[in-house]
């Protein structure tokens, strides 16, 4: 018995597209150098939560401090690149998911002062780390927006 498999359609993703995954992955990468940039400096964290809460069990605070900010990094450095890579299928629902995701992460550099505190002295790298993620993540909403890209996605989900 012989079996014939259907012929798969090949989908030809967009420069738009192709570029906004790598603007993603851009971001998943700064990700990666956030949380380095936490982990290896616990000790800087501890320091200005003590100096802010005098009296507070200063190594409880940042060890809370360091997890609070090393999950979301993790998060999304795992969920980005999956999600970026997924928009090449060109199901509309991809480039919604990874919309609203940037969305979050727009709205997430509202941390900022908070971040400077616990970083003192840092704060010129914080603000670069920060100011070049933003620039990945409107450069891929706007990829993902243009004329081009709605035509893959309306065209792929038919």
């Amino acid at each position: 018995m012989t079996t014939t498999l259907a012929p798969t359609r090949s989908i030809t993703v967009p420069t738009s597209v192709r570029r906004a995954q790598l603007a993603i992955f851009a971001v998943a990468a700064i990700h990666v150098l956030a949380l380095a940039l936490v982990l290896t400096h616990r000790d800087v964290i501890a320091g200005a939560l003590a100096a802010s809460h005098p009296g507070a069990d200063a190594d409880a605070l940042a060890g809370a401090a360091v997890w609070q900010a090393a999950i979301p990094h993790i998060v999304l450095a795992v969920l980005l690149p999956l999600r970026a890579r997924r928009l090449g299928n060109g199901k509309p629902a991809s480039r919604i998911i990874v919309t609203v995701v940037l969305g979050v992460q727009l709205l997430a550099h509202a941390s900022l002062p908070m971040t400077l505190g616990e970083l003192p002295g840092y704060g010129a790298w914080v603000i670069a780390v920060q100011a070049v993620s933003l620039v990945f993540e409107v450069a891929a909403l706007v990829l993902l927006w243009t004329k081009e890209s709605t035509v893959f996605f309306r065209s792929a989900s038919r």
